[in-house]
């Protein structure tokens, strides 16, 4: 990874987690990221956690871990779920297809309005010893730094290793506490990590965007959108809609 070029993050895989009856949301995004200048464009088929059998399909698949007792919501909203499991088997199909690198976005994805004229200098200036980088979250532990080692929620835009997606894979499925939502367990590793509790299992950076206005941050979802890629509260989210 150290000799990789921004041109050859663009022309990685990446994945849209997007429901099948969600063409609209897809056709947006897979736009949006053609103009970003990413090329090689896959759709991932999320779980409508909606329906029953395709719910219970993807818990089969991992195992049926027990949910934590202590995130009433990820038992309580069935989206949560889905969210979790969308991503818990992307990362799945990562390892067993041996995808050294890849990017990971969910269907409701926009863009810094500089994105062209930052987004290939915050990578030159990313170390290269990650594995996983956030090129959009929530960052609330904010620093006046453009690449930043700090807690972020949020799994909209990210780059994730193959032994990223191998770590991330077994910190969640084998958290003895059980599984939650999946924001939540990643970043309270990571905070684990920086306050000397324990070693966080993955290597991670996030990217802070901040230091750059774009109006478009503020307008749509400013929590959510201290990166580079936003989240666009226009197109809604699921995740606390579905019980």
């Amino acid at each position: 990874m150290q000799s990789m070029t921004w041109a050859h993050v663009l022309n990685l895989p990446s994945f849209v987690v997007n429901m099948a009856e969600c063409s609209e949301r897809l056709a947006l995004t897979q736009d949006r990221l053609s103009k970003a200048g990413f090329t090689q464009l896959h759709r991932w088929d999320a779980v409508d956690a909606r329906d029953p059998v395709q719910l219970g399909n993807g818990w089969n698949m991992v195992g049926n871990p027990a949910f934590a007792k202590t995130d009433a919501e990820f038992i309580e909203y069935k989206g949560k779920q889905g969210c979790f499991l969308s991503h818990i088997l992307l990362w799945q199909h990562i390892i067993d297809n041996g995808i050294e690198i890849a990017n990971v976005f969910e269907d409701d994805v926009c863009f810094h309005n500089q994105w062209h004229e930052l987004a290939h200098k915050y990578w030159e200036a990313t170390p290269r010893d990650w594995d996983v980088l956030y090129m959009g979250s929530q960052i609330d532990y904010m620093m006046p730094s453009h690449i930043m080692r700090t807690p972020v929620f949020c799994t909209h835009a990210y780059v994730i290793t193959l032994e990223g997606a191998r770590k991330c894979l077994s910190a969640t499925l084998g958290d003895p506490d059980g599984v939650r939502t999946i924001d939540c367990m990643l970043i309270d590793a990571m905070k684990a990590d920086l306050m000397g509790v324990k070693p966080c299992p993955f290597n991670w950076y996030a990217w802070n965007g901040t230091l750059f206005a774009d109006p478009a941050a503020f307008t749509k979802w400013e929590k959510r959108n201290s990166g580079l890629v936003f989240q666009d509260i226009e197109l809604g989210t699921y995740v606390r809609e579905w019980q």
